[in-house]
């Protein structure tokens, strides 16, 4: 049996260990030993055919990008399905190949990745060919003039905001005005960490200023309901955006991770009330 364990991880993870072992196992099974590639042939030796061991530490942050690239290397698959998540796997390669393998021309190249990389950008591109985001809109005359907006956004989307992008909805009326919302991602209060945005802003430099309460909400799981994040009262003036530069009050690493609570099937659905104070 070829021994792929010669990798000694100076961190300690039930999950890193259960992938090196399902790493053993597929060489078993697959029967490689007889016939290895020569990714696995400069993982383990050398090259002169004396194998090495290789003592790797990484971060917390690097564990998921670096169990993705011993799966790449053995079993030629990828578990992330995110261009960020891709993108994570490419930097990991950038910092260990000089680590694994001895000669350049056996050494894992970023453009193996590309095909996949293409496949997943592609498709973003594809869904990002609007130019402003649909709404659903409900629009309510009493006890209030009101109108509800719905901002559904998903995971691709939302990679692409990084690190300093916009997407606007289209327009929708209240009280005679034309209203929008915008979410960002930008930097937070304190300027420490990048994180999602959500604004509410008027059209029109002739409309006159509208006086509002707002709530934003955002659809949380496991549970599926909307869940207030930010609310105020404000008067509108056309150019001037109002809201929150950190709705989820998390930077956008964590509101963006495969487990985020606040993604739903991969979309993230995003509610402002608006209500015309009088």
């Amino acid at each position: 049996m070829t021994k792929v364990a010669v990798l000694m991880i100076r961190r300690s993870s039930k999950q890193m260990m259960k992938v090196l072992v399902e790493l053993l196992i597929w060489v078993e099974n697959a029967n490689i030993a007889k016939k290895k590639s020569s990714q696995e042939q400069m993982l383990l030796s050398n090259g002169t055919g004396e194998q090495r061991h290789v003592i790797v530490q990484i971060d917390e942050s690097e564990e998921a990008a670096f169990i993705d690239l011993l799966k790449f290397m053995y079993c030629n698959a990828l578990s992330t399905t995110t261009p960020t998540g891709l993108l994570d796997v490419l930097m990991v390669v950038d910092r260990f190949e000089r680590l694994f393998f001895t000669r350049p021309e056996n050494r894992i190249s970023s453009v193996q990745l590309l095909p996949r990389w293409r496949m997943l950008t592609a498709r973003c591109y594809v869904e990002k060919a609007y130019k402003y985001k649909t709404v659903k809109v409900l629009e309510f005359l009493t006890p209030h003039q009101q109108c509800v907006v719905h901002l559904d956004l998903d995971r691709c989307e939302c990679s692409f905001l990084f690190p300093t992008g916009k997407v606007f909805s289209r327009t929708f009326h209240l009280g005679g005005r034309e209203l929008f919302l915008a979410a960002y991602c930008n930097m937070d209060l304190q300027g420490a960490v990048q994180c999602l945005g959500l604004f509410l802003g008027m059209h029109g430099k002739e409309s006159k200023p509208l006086a509002i309460y707002y709530e934003f909400a955002v659809r949380m799981s496991p549970t599926n309901e909307y869940v207030s994040k930010h609310k105020g009262n404000y008067t509108l003036t056309s150019g001037v955006v109002v809201g929150c530069r950190n709705l989820c009050c998390v930077d956008w690493t964590a509101f963006l991770k495969e487990d985020s609570l606040y993604f739903i099937k991969g979309v993230v659905y995003l509610l402002a009330v608006i209500t015309i104070r009088e």
